[in-house]
């Protein structure tokens, strides 16, 4: 910045006196144009740093989402899982409804079963 004129200002000389006002003013003005290109580059800035902080923000959101989705999933498949875990399990012991039936049904195709079916039921 251009040293402003204080000490020396001019008195006794109207013209040396104005002149020395102007570059005082012109100074001033220089100096506060350098002050708003500074603020305004400032002010650019933060609102980039806080753009890329607001994009940061929803990637993590958009994941944590993601994640969230995913967990849900899981324990669908970890219920699902079970639920064909235990009902293997029931098949393999003949103690589920639908595979007894279909081996009652089977077994009542088969003569030989009718036949064992009827002297146990006679006792």
């Amino acid at each position: 910045m251009k040293e402003l004129h204080t000490d020396d200002l001019s008195m006794n000389s109207g013209k040396l006196f104005r002149e020395q006002m102007v570059e005082n003013f012109e100074a001033i003005e220089q100096a506060i144009n350098d002050l708003d290109k500074k603020v305004n580059n400032e002010v650019r800035d933060r609102d980039s740093a806080d753009n890329k902080l607001s994009g940061r923000i929803d990637s993590v959101n958009d994941r944590c989402r993601k994640i969230e989705q995913t967990r849900a999933t899981r324990d669908e498949v970890e219920e699902a899982k079970s639920y064909m875990d235990h009902k293997a399990e029931r098949v393999s012991w003949g103690s589920d409804g639908s595979t007894f039936v279909t081996m009652l049904t089977e077994a009542l195709k088969d003569t030989q079963m009718k036949d064992l079916i009827k002297s146990i039921i006679k006792g």
